[in-house]
């Protein structure tokens, strides 16, 4: 650690590009899984990539809470994906 004087700037590192993550299911609801509209087309798309990636599923359930005072959720199940 360098210490600055009055006046003077600190030493600094180039800005670098945010890690990837190592997971590629987060890469995905990252980059490309956060821009699908509808939970039941998120779901689909989910279960899709997850099989692509070798994971055998045979149902999944999505549930979104909401702020609304009179609905708890939105709640999704799939459970076919051919």
């Amino acid at each position: 650690m360098t210490l600055a004087m009055a006046g003077e700037r600190p030493e600094t590192k180039p800005p670098q590009a945010l890690p990837r993550y190592v997971n590629p299911l987060v890469d995905w609801l990252l980059s490309e899984g956060w821009n699908i509209g509808d939970a039941g087309q998120l779901l689909r798309a989910l279960a899709v990539r997850m099989q692509a990636d070798g994971i055998d599923i045979w149902r999944m359930r999505l549930t979104i809470r909401t702020l609304h005072p009179q609905v708890i959720g939105i709640i999704d199940v799939e459970r076919a994906w051919e």
